[in-house]
């Protein structure tokens, strides 16, 4: 559906009920809309987190965007491991931003 709305896609169907239904409905305008200010909040508050990691300060805005263009999201319960490091011989491989919650290091 996201496909449909956000491209200039056309084709001739028609869509009828087969049982009783209610449907919400949005208009492709404000569904594009919807879609490009909740992507720009999300992208504006990344860059906002990213400015404020004391050793990220110094990027410039072009460096913190595309930073901020590879960020993604991952959840974790707790008590999860997020990430197990072993001596010398692994380096880190992911840089994590806490967004919500703690952790906390382990020895």
């Amino acid at each position: 559906a996201e496909a449909l709305l956000s491209a200039d896609y056309r084709c001739d169907v028609d869509v009828q009920a087969a049982t009783e239904a209610e449907l919400w409905v949005v208009e492709r305008a404000s569904f594009q809309t919807a879609l490009v200010d909740g992507r720009r909040r999300l992208y504006e508050q990344r860059l906002q987190q990213l400015q404020r990691i004391p050793m990220l300060r110094d990027l410039t805005l072009n460096q913190r965007v595309a930073l901020a263009d590879t960020l993604t999201t991952h959840s974790y319960h707790d008590g999860e491991v997020i990430m197990h490091l072993s001596g010398q011989s692994d380096p880190a491989t992911r840089l994590l931003v806490g967004v919500d919650g703690t952790a906390r290091v382990l020895p």
